[in-house]
């Protein structure tokens, strides 16, 4: 009974914890459906089978009353909890998606880690000086006019480094670029894929939306790409449907 009740406070303290930190991801780091879009979700199973499963049961194992090494057994099992735990923890906030960039005809989810240092030092703007803490921020990005930094970024892309959506001195408001935003914008009858229509139709049946109402683009993101819903008239992102934007996937 003794290693029964061990192994439960040491349960009821790490799901308590972890518990906290998955409610902090998906609903404020990670809003959905990006934890799709990002593939967090397997991160935070291995989070929780690591600290919530592993730690309590070899708390059972090794917990005996009047143990001479007990302390030390137990000592050693919380630093390695903690450890696994700072590690998954890190890694996730430091992928998390920091912006969802208007990129010339769609959006890309950029993760606080594609942001190199030297570039966010070369940000004018205060608005984006810091990296946002507190869940992703749509806004806009155009291609610099200087020919030297336009190939440099251009030369980037097509190498497979970093896109226009990871330079954030050229990012703009999102509603200073909803001009450009509505040129590119595709109407719901354009919907490439009968999956992405029915996704659509879905979120619009749940929203009250009308297909007029709307219009759609796509959403490139490092593990799944999505479509984001966009207000017809404002431009506005009402909302991400997980659903492919593109042909024959």
């Amino acid at each position: 009974m003794k290693k029964l009740r061990a192994a439960g406070v040491h349960f009821a303290l790490s799901a308590l914890i972890v518990g906290g930190f998955v409610v902090l991801t998906l609903m404020v780091w990670y809003p959905t459906p990006l934890d799709q879009a990002l593939g967090v979700n397997k991160v935070l199973l291995v989070l929780l089978g690591v600290d919530v499963v592993i730690g309590p049961m070899l708390t059972f194992i090794v917990y005996e009353p009047g143990k001479r090494t007990l302390l030390l057994d137990l000592t050693v099992i919380a630093i390695a909890q903690f450890a696994a735990f700072g590690y998954g923890a890190n890694t996730i906030f430091g992928s998390r998606p920091a912006y969802v960039v208007f990129n010339v005809d769609r959006f890309d989810v950029t993760s606080a880690s594609e942001i190199a240092p030297a570039e966010l030092a070369a940000v004018r703007d205060p608005a984006f000086k810091s990296i946002p803490l507190w869940g992703p921020v749509i806004v806009g990005a155009r291609i610099p006019t200087a020919v030297e930094e336009k190939n440099r970024i251009l030369l980037s892309a097509a190498s497979g480094g970093p896109d226009l959506n990871a330079f954030p001195q050229y990012f703009h408001s999102y509603e200073s670029m909803a001009g450009d935003v509505r040129q590119v914008a595709k109407q719901v009858g354009m919907l490439p894929t009968k999956e992405q229509s029915a996704a659509v139709a879905t979120w619009l049946a749940a929203h009250a939306k009308q297909a007029e109402d709307v219009r759609w683009l796509p959403v490139a993101a490092r593990r799944r790409d999505m479509t984001a819903i966009i207000d017809a008239k404002t431009a506005k992102v009402l909302g991400f449907v997980d659903a492919s934007p593109w042909w024959g996937r």
